[in-house]
């Protein structure tokens, strides 16, 4: 499999439209159990491989019922199918001891991005080997009936992390579709000779043809890059040339870990100009909120700068996120991220990781992060399963460190991607809705404080659920007389660099005008918000259509 898409474009500030490269539709005779089917860089597993076999239509899209194998035609000595796994970036498992696993108790697949189907196989002690033909049989969203035919010399037990070591089909986008239902049968490739018949069907899952568990959503994520033209003494720096000399590189990485069958990404045209010694990253993230009002960005947009200051961290943090925000269209303002410029293969690990930030999640807990997951399944931070990227081939065991812990070398843990699916599912959905919604906004006041006296605030069209909010913590809002309009209660929380507190209160009716002073009350201590330096961006959120590029 390589890493090549096709980009479609519409007008000079679309956003390209990357999906996965196509694999073999079918996968012929492969090697024996623990064979290797291709090195793939690093030892750390393997790539490629396969024969090419055969794939029939068997209804021409009719909505033909499917018919499973004669008892005749079993594969013979009681080999049986004890698993099912479907991988598009992470091992899902979806038949366990030959049942199939509910939909809702395991992570969710993704229509229309190529797929690795693996089946496992049990046999007895007096197994003789010898080649045996697999059949996956799956109905398509429009009725369409398909076959793929796999043949394989089966000489002991399966194995995972390779292409090789069990039954596996590779399906690409086109063909794993919504909705999809699957069959799999094991017959015998030639004369079984004197083997016994089988005492049961040697087929998965039981029941005959059941939904694989794809749906027909669509998984879509929208993000602009943008450059940095950074000039502070001796350092002066663009990043411009770097993100597109390694856009492949950073879109491809983010892509493969992602639960996504196209990601709308460009570089944004216009760097950000930064003539200051940056103290804290929040610099940078507010001006991304800033560059996201001016392009009247959508709710599910997501903003990510890249930096390079001269140096491999500012205040102790490569990369930050001001949050984790849920999937609420109000939340656009936590959708921005920075991450600092070292070597390429560092930054775009804190692309994908900041980015997670972006998508709801917090840390997983290796390497003594701020905030970690306390439910994260694995110790260690491990991934726990398999992982494999649709685009180079590459395998990943499940020693390694899923990507939003602060341990190397990572992937994308089953964990962490079942969350995300859930996040991209609703976020795409609201593209395909047709109300947008933003006329039940209310204003927002944002803002950040850092020890070092630093702080920025904002309002902004939005929401703030009450599960954001904190009995510890509230802003209050003054007319020019003094009096008290109301003290609201505020969402507030420590970002990643373990320093910069952030805070959110609606205000008032929406009426930024009539307040003359705002004190933010922390575990009752009183502290004042400047507030003539509070920018409104809110009257004005309504007055132009989103002049974001459509999704393709």
């Amino acid at each position: 499999m390589s890493a090549c898409s096709d980009d479609s474009t519409a007008g000079d500030d679309a956003l390209e439209s990357t999906g996965g490269d196509e694999i073999d539709s079918t996968a012929g005779e492969g090697e024996s159990a623990g064979e290797s089917a291709g090195e793939s860089g690093g030892g750390e597993g393997e790539s490629g491989g396969g024969e090419s076999g055969e794939d029939t239509d068997d209804t021409g899209g009719s909505a033909e019922p499917f018919v499973p194998f004669d008892e005749a035609d079993w594969a013979h000595g009681d080999i049986s199918i004890e698993r099912v796994e479907v991988n598009q970036g992470v091992a899902i498992t979806v038949v366990e001891n030959g049942e199939l696993v509910p939909a809702d108790q395991r992570p969710g697949l993704v229509k229309d991005r190529n797929a690795l189907i693996q089946a496992f196989w049990s046999v007895p002690a007096n197994w003789q080997p010898r080649p045996i033909l697999a059949k996956l049989h799956v109905r398509e969203t429009d009725g369409t009936l398909r076959t793929y035919e796999v043949t394989k010399t089966i000489e002991g037990e399966p194995s995972q992390g390779s292409l090789a070591g069990a039954l596996t089909w590779q399906l690409p986008a086109d063909n794993f579709q919504g909705n999809l239902e699957f069959f799999i049968e094991l017959w015998e490739a030639e004369d079984p000779g004197s083997v016994a018949a089988s005492s049961a069907s040697p087929s998965t899952p039981s029941g005959g043809m059941q939904p694989i568990g794809v749906t027909d959503e669509p998984m879509e994520v929208k993000l602009w890059m943008v450059p940095v033209q950074y000039a502070n003494g001796n350092c002066v720096r663009d990043t411009t040339e770097t993100l597109t000399e390694e856009f492949d590189t950073f879109t491809n990485y983010f892509f493969s870990q992602n639960p996504i069958h196209t990601l709308n990404v460009a570089i944004h045209e216009e760097p950000l100009v930064v003539d200051f010694e940056v103290t804290t990253l929040s610099q940078i993230n507010n001006m991304l909120v800033t560059r996201r009002f001016q392009d009247f960005a959508d709710p599910n947009e997501y903003y990510f700068a890249l930096l390079d200051a001269c140096t491999g961290g500012i205040d102790g943090a490569g990369g930050l996120s001001p949050g984790t925000p849920m999937p609420l269209k109000g939340l656009g303002d936590l959708r921005v991220s920075t991450g600092l410029l070292a070597s390429v293969e560092w930054s775009k690990g804190a692309f994908v990781h900041e980015l997670g930030h972006n998508q709801g999640r917090p840390h997983s807990p290796c390497g003594d992060p701020d905030g970690p997951d306390p439910n994260y399944p694995y110790d260690g931070a491990t991934i726990g399963v398999y992982g494999f990227d649709v685009l180079t081939g590459q395998w990943y065991p499940p020693t390694r460190k899923d990507y939003m812990s602060y341990c190397t070398p990572t992937w994308v843990s089953d964990w962490t991607w079942a969350y995300v699916h859930e996040q991209v599912r609703q976020l795409t959905s609201w593209d395909y809705e047709g109300k947008s919604g933003d006329e039940d906004f209310n204003e927002i006041l944002h803002g950040w404080v850092h020890p070092s006296g630093e702080q920025s605030w904002w309002t902004s069209a939005g929401e703030l659920p009450p599960e954001m909010l904190s009995v510890a913590e509230s802003v209050a809002f003054y007319d020019g007389e003094g009096e008290l309009i109301a003290e609201q209660p505020a969402a507030s929380w420590v970002l990643d660099d373990d320093k910069t507190r952030y805070f959110m209160a609606e205000v008032p009716d929406s009426e930024l005008d009539l307040v003359a002073e705002i004190v933010r009350v922390s575990k009752d201590v009183p502290s004042l918000v400047p507030r003539a330096e509070v920018v409104r961006r809110y009257d004005s959120q309504f007055l132009a259509p989103s002049q974001a590029p459509a999704s393709e």
